[in-house]
């Protein structure tokens, strides 16, 4: 099965949606079963997740094809291609500052990668072929300055546009810190 077909993107999608977790996370737990057989694991996924026997299959076979594991790198190399292929180093550097907070997952989109714990703390991702834009989502930060609130009704109440690795400093990540900390632990007021 071609995971980047059309119809299996949809499927997946399905998956991540019915079960209310990430493939990365799905990946994790199966990556737990340990050596059970691939019956054995597509049965946990049914009865845990209430998935069909064909999403539980269609889960499986992509966790061992090794589009699961490029993945990211693909959708990450089609984001910044062409005129914003530029923008490459300053995601970089984000996703660097990043990574010493902790592990956290990835759910690759079209033109943007949504970063979770809990729930999405914020998605990065070029929107011009000047800038990188953070959308952070977090309570009770105030827009000032680079901190811009963007319309009611989105994920991330709030944005940052980077032109430049500088641009990735501490204020920003301070800023991010607040929104992991509230996606960490989502249910403290």
């Amino acid at each position: 099965m071609d995971f980047r077909d059309k119809g299996a993107q949809t499927q997946l999608g399905n998956i991540e949606a019915q079960t209310g977790r990430s493939l990365a996370a799905l990946k994790e737990e199966v990556a737990d079963y340990g050596a059970l057989k691939h019956s054995e694991k597509r049965a946990h996924l049914q009865e845990r997740h209430g998935l069909s026997f064909v999403h539980a299959d269609t889960l499986l076979l992509w966790i061992e094809s090794k589009e699961s594991g490029e993945q990211e790198q693909d959708i990450l190399d089609t984001i910044y291609s062409g005129a914003k292929a530029a923008l490459r180093p300053i995601h970089d550097a984000f996703i660097a500052q990043l990574a010493e907070f902790g592990p956290y997952e990835i759910a690759p989109k079209k033109g943007y990668v949504s970063l979770r714990l809990a729930k999405q703390f914020c998605m990065v991702g070029p929107t011009t072929k000047d800038r990188v834009d953070i959308g952070i989502n977090a309570r009770g930060l105030a827009p000032q300055g680079r901190l811009r609130a963007l319309p009611a009704g989105k994920l991330c109440p709030l944005e940052v546009s980077l032109t430049s690795r500088q641009d990735v400093d501490d204020e920003l990540m301070g800023w991010i810190r607040s929104a992991w900390d509230q996606a960490l632990h989502p249910r403290a007021k």
